[in-house]
């Protein structure tokens, strides 16, 4: 009895592991969190994260693309949202924190929705 417990734990112990383990965000700085607003300019609606790039007019001119991070479609799709929500060319703002290496990605932790809904993502 003692052998099929230790076999079942090792089992899940080895299921989640990798999952666990792809969920860094070490490339972020969570001390930092800034906004970004802008148009859709593209969705990719994927496993392991969701990718949103958005266009952010600069001032003085000129356009920033920055690509947000959000969670997997089925976290998204449970928080009410679904790929066709997002329209390329629509208005979208999120709070996030920062790439440490400077470029222009961020790890969202909210939504504006095109709709006006917020979603809290982290």
């Amino acid at each position: 009895m003692k052998l099929g417990r230790a076999t079942a734990m090792l089992g899940f112990l080895a299921l989640i592991a990798p999952s666990s383990a792809h969920h860094s965000n070490t490339m972020f700085d969570t001390t930092k969190t800034i906004a970004v607003s802008g148009a859709i300019k593209d969705v990719q609606w994927t496993n392991p994260h969701c990718y949103l790039f958005v266009k952010q007019p600069l001032p003085g001119g000129g356009v920033k693309t920055w690509l947000l991070e959000a969670g997997p479609p089925s976290i998204m799709s449970r928080l009410g949202t679904k790929e066709s929500d997002f329209v390329v060319g629509a208005q979208l703002s999120a709070l996030g924190h920062p790439a440490k290496s400077g470029q222009a990605v961020i790890y969202a932790t909210s939504l504006v929705m095109p709709d006006g809904r917020t979603l809290k993502l982290y």
